[in-house]
C-alpha cells in the first residue's frame, strides 16, 4: 500500500516561508489562487502524515467562485495518481546514496496544481535574482496587488489571493519598480 506525505507533497505550492497564498502546516493546507471558474480557497487538513492515502483522514472544504474546481482537483494536487512503477522503488547496483534517497523521499508524492499561472508568476518573477529577494518580491507583489482570499475570516485570515492577471497587465512597467520587479 502506497505511503505518502501529504504534508511533504503539497510543500511544492508554497512560495517560501512567508507566502501570503498559502499556509502549511503538520496536519492542514490552504491555498487561495485563481481557478477557470474564479477565486477559491482550499483547506485541506488530515490526521495522519506519512500514512496510506486512504488512512490519512483528509477532509476538504472549499470557498469562492472557483470551489468545485479546486475540489475536483484534489487527487492530482495531492498526488494520489501518483503511482511510483517498480522500476523507480529501487535500481539494482545503485549506489548507495541513490539507494537512501529513494528510500528517504518514498512518501513524497508528485501532484499537479493544474494552476499554471499561479505556478508561473512567481517563477518568472525569480529569474535573474537570487531566491531570497524573489520570495521578497512575491510576498510584495502579492500584499499591494492580492486581494483577500474567499472563506470564512476563522479560516482564511489574512490569506490573500496572488494578484489578478487584469491587475498586472494593466499597470506600467515603472509601477513594478517600487517592488524591485523589473520589466524584464
Amino acid at each position: 500500500m502506497a505511503v505518502r506525505s501529504l504534508r511533504q507533497t503539497l510543500a511544492a505550492y508554497r512560495v517560501g516561508g512567508g507566502d501570503p497564498t498559502t499556509r502549511l502546516t503538520d496536519h492542514s493546507f490552504l491555498h487561495a489562487s485563481f481557478t477557470p471558474d474564479g477565486p477559491a480557497t482550499l483547506w485541506l487538513r488530515w490526521s495522519r502524515d506519512p500514512a496510506p492515502v486512504d488512512a490519512c483522514g483528509l477532509v476538504a472544504e472549499a470557498w469562492g467562485p472557483g470551489r468545485d474546481w479546486m475540489l475536483s482537483g484534489i487527487d492530482s494536487l495531492t498526488g494520489a495518481g501518483d503511482r511510483p512503477s517498480e522500476a523507480t522503488q529501487h535500481f539494482d547496483g545503485a549506489p548507495s546514496a541513490v539507494s537512501r534517497a529513494l528510500r528517504d523521499t518514498r512518501t513524497i508524492h508528485i501532484g499537479a496544481s493544474r494552476n499554471l499561472y499561479h505556478a508561473l508568476l512567481p517563477t518568472v518573477i525569480a529569474q535573474r535574482i537570487t531566491g531570497n529577494e524573489a520570495l521578497r518580491q512575491w510576498r510584495r507583489l502579492c500584499r499591494a496587488l492580492g486581494a483577500p482570499a474567499p472563506g470564512p475570516a476563522a479560516v482564511a485570515g489574512d490569506l490573500l489571493l496572488p494578484p489578478a492577471p487584469d491587475s498586472l497587465q494593466s499597470r506600467p512597467a515603472w509601477w513594478f519598480h517600487p517592488l524591485g520587479i523589473e520589466a524584464k
